[in-house]
């Protein structure tokens, strides 16, 4: 009888989940014994999804939103099956998104007859490897044997901006966690604030802010000063040929900016917003990125990088009308710059920048602090676990330093390109490898395909 063996999932958000229901949708006669694991002790829902304001919504529409990579329209049936009178290009609070979530897992794990699951809360410390696969070390000392491992664990706390003088990261109005909920119970209604940071988990705290009825002044601070383009409901109908041929035709980053420039201009004057002509590209993007040389992947990087995630990221009219309105009040500036100084001065901080725009140095005086800056790369990630793996090679950082040295279906490989048997990933630990490799389009194909690829090694054991 051959052994039951046994797949390890580190981190219990939306990566996680994906992996676990579909490890769980397909499994073959071979029993599995499926050890769930997630620091916080909340399974599915990760950091995007736990939040309870009803304001706080996905950047999706709900037909496009559902969890399996052959009904992207499942979510909007959930919707009217469970009496929500939401249509299938609303964008709806994340809240309920995250009740689907868990119901649909509480579905597998109630009706599932051939494997067993554990949720185990805990924080992963190491892995080490042994002649029957791995041993799992938490942060208590306990360990288990794991035969296979899936490396799910998605965003991470932001690293503080890099100063000579790092004394503000002690200080109590700063705060390094952004998704940390007691955040807002310390923000007085007439704090200035600076939100270091113009990306989505910015534009949450914004929202936050204007619910609030907050008073102070806010400043949103990053390089580039680029606040997430607004998606605009009336093109959902229009459709743009697929321009993939062009762009995998040369590696040169430029030129591919400029093809797609070309078809931007040319789709807005046959009346097809400039957002369809880029969505058009998705499914490819990985085609186009691999189609690309190091240096000019490493270019992309240093120039379009940022103008690229507010293109394709991109938020709800309603989010965009009340940041707009904020700026119109004169309470929010949109900055773009370098933090050169954070220096506390008892009631305050003065915070000295670069300006992008003038060059010159300018200085804010405010009372809080919120680093909104973005999860770093999994490789800058100083996590224990991702630590300890690093200095023993069984992790290693992609070509560009990004995410994890992996195929583009998640077998992780060391410094000598062979595969490590039985170690994947999923998510943003793929983002050097498939460019687009955080939402939700992305991640439940990848997590299809990966829960494939461990049913038929198993069955094929068996």
């Amino acid at each position: 009888m051959t052994p039951q063996k046994t797949i390890s999932i580190i981190g219990g958000g939306l990566s996680g989940a994906l992996v676990l229901i579909n490890l769980l949708r397909q499994q073959t006669a071979t029993p599995l014994t499926i050890k769930w694991i997630e620091k916080t002790g909340e399974f599915g829902t990760g950091i995007a999804y736990s939040t309870d304001k009803d304001y706080h919504l996905l950047n999706v529409p709900a037909n496009a939103m559902g969890l399996y990579h052959d009904r992207p329209t499942h979510f909007h049936e959930w919707l009217l099956q469970n009496g929500y009178q939401y249509s299938e290009h609303d964008y709806v609070p994340r809240k309920i998104y995250a009740g689907y979530i868990q119901e649909e897992l509480t579905h597998y794990l109630k009706n599932n007859r051939n494997s067993m699951v554990h949720l185990l809360h805990g924080e992963v410390k190491d892995i080490e490897s042994n002649h029957n696969g791995y041993w799992v070390i938490l942060s208590n000392n306990k360990r288990f044997q794991s035969d296979e491992i899936v490396i799910a664990t998605g965003n991470t706390i932001p690293l503080p901006p890099a100063l000579r003088d790092m004394t503000y990261t002690q200080h109590p109005s700063y705060h390094n966690n952004p998704w940390e909920k007691a955040n807002n119970q310390f923000i007085r209604r007439n704090d200035d604030i600076l939100l270091i940071g113009t990306g989505l988990t910015t534009v949450d705290h914004l929202l936050d802010l204007y619910h609030q009825d907050h008073k102070g002044n806010i400043y949103a601070l990053s390089r580039n000063g680029y606040i997430p383009f607004t998606h605009y409901p009336c093109s959902r109908h229009q459709q743009y040929p697929d321009y993939t041929h062009e762009l995998i035709a040369t590696s040169d980053i430029s030129k591919i900016y400029s093809i797609i420039r070309q078809h931007i201009r040319k789709g807005i004057k046959a009346g097809i917003d400039w957002r369809i002509i880029l969505d058009t590209i998705r499914p490819t993007l990985p085609k186009i990125w691999n189609s690309l040389p190091l240096e000019q992947k490493k270019q992309f990087h240093k120039r379009l990088h940022a103008l690229w995630n507010v293109a394709r990221h991109r938020i709800p009219v309603l989010c965009a009308d009340i940041i707009h309105s904020m700026k119109e009040k004169k309470q929010l500036r949109i900055l773009g710059g370098r933090i050169a100084e954070i220096r506390n001065t008892g009631n305050e901080f003065e915070v000295t920048y670069t300006s992008r725009k003038s060059g010159l140095q300018e200085t804010i005086r405010v009372q809080k602090i919120i680093n909104c800056s973005g999860p770093p790369f999994p490789a800058h990630d100083n996590s224990p676990l991702f630590k300890n793996l690093r200095e023993r090679s069984m992790l290693c950082p992609d070509e560009l330093g990004i995410g994890w040295n992996a195929t583009a279906d998640g077998r992780i490989m060391n410094r000598e390109q062979e595969i490590i048997t039985g170690l994947y990933t999923i998510g943003s630990g793929l983002k050097g490898i498939l460019f687009e490799s955080t939402a939700l389009p992305e991640l439940r194909q990848q997590a299809y395909a990966l829960a494939q690829l461990i049913n038929n090694t198993h069955a094929k054991v068996a």
